[in-house]
């Protein structure tokens, strides 16, 4: 098992065994959360500025391993500053899919160098896109977190609204541009072959950045009181699937086919288990 493996396997373990934190509004204004703030910032910029030293272009870019080691060196710096902190409620089920993507982003640094010292052209690239998506799904989360991203929705009725549209379009065949990334993976043929490599990561992006921008939607429009608890099921659900993408991620980039199979599978189960929690909440 690889450790990007476990990491997310960690933290879909994180999500599953605290349902009632996962996208709840504190009681009070907690403190925490500007210090939490600031060390996402800090972290996130301390990324960028180590990847301004050096943009690795080519398998034939001799820079790229020390510079791929540089970028590891302060995802992990930021890891470290997550675990060794206390996650506001509220920003509960981003911070664990942050922890997911950061794990997954260090996984895809190691296999680019990987591909780059076997000279392997084709599998450098697609890792060197999957890692790129990674720095923009990062940055649109920390926009999130910093309370600076441009507003998905005006009210929890309207996020809800579109969060049921996407779930419900996707699981019955019926998608919207927005949605072909994951009606495209939950039909089996897009990851079915590596002859088709780089569309299954161009459409496991796709689902990606839809699940992003459902839970966004929901963090910057919180629930009311009494669909609390409902609503952290479906917010649980949608951070259950990325997670499955994931892993689709990391068997793409390893040639496993095994692994496809079964994270392709749990991606299913989780988006038709969001729709079904989505469905039990209705018309709010």
């Amino acid at each position: 098992m690889t450790a990007v493996v476990v990491a997310i396997a960690l933290v879909a373990a994180f999500i599953a065994g605290h349902p009632g934190l996962v996208g709840t509004a504190p009681a009070a204004p907690d403190p925490n959360v500007k210090a939490y703030q600031a060390m996402v910032y800090s972290d996130h910029d301390a990324v960028n500025t180590v990847n301004s030293n050096h943009t690795c272009g080519s398998v034939q870019d001799a820079g790229c391993p020390a510079a791929d080691d540089a970028e590891i060196a302060a995802l992990q710096k930021w890891v470290g500053d997550l675990n060794s902190f206390r996650t506001p409620s509220q920003f509960m089920v981003l911070d664990g899919q942050l922890r997911a993507h950061l794990s997954e982003t260090i996984a895809e640094l190691n296999l680019i160098t990987v591909y780059q010292k076997a000279n392997n052209a084709n599998a450098f690239i697609v890792a060197s896109q999957a890692e790129f998506f990674e720095e923009v799904w990062i940055s649109a989360a920390v926009l999130a977190f910093e309370g600076s991203s441009p507003r998905v929705a005006g009210t929890y009725h309207d996020a809800f609204r579109l969060t049921r549209q996407a779930l419900d379009a996707c699981v019955n065949n019926n998608p919207a541009p927005a949605d072909i990334g994951c009606h495209a993976i939950r039909l089996g043929r897009v990851c079915a072959g590596s002859a088709y490599a780089r569309n299954c990561g161009l459409e496991v992006q796709n689902a990606e950045t839809q699940i992003q921008t459902l839970l966004i939607a929901l963090l910057q429009n919180p629930a009311p009181g009494s669909l609390t608890t409902k609503n952290a099921q479906v917010m649980s659900d949608l951070a259950k699937a990325d997670v499955a993408l994931l892993a689709i991620t990391d068997a793409l980039l390893n040639g496993d086919a095994g692994k496809m199979a079964t994270a392709s599978n749990s991606y299913d189960a989780y988006i038709f288990a969001a729709d079904t929690d989505a469905g039990v909440i209705g018309n709010p």
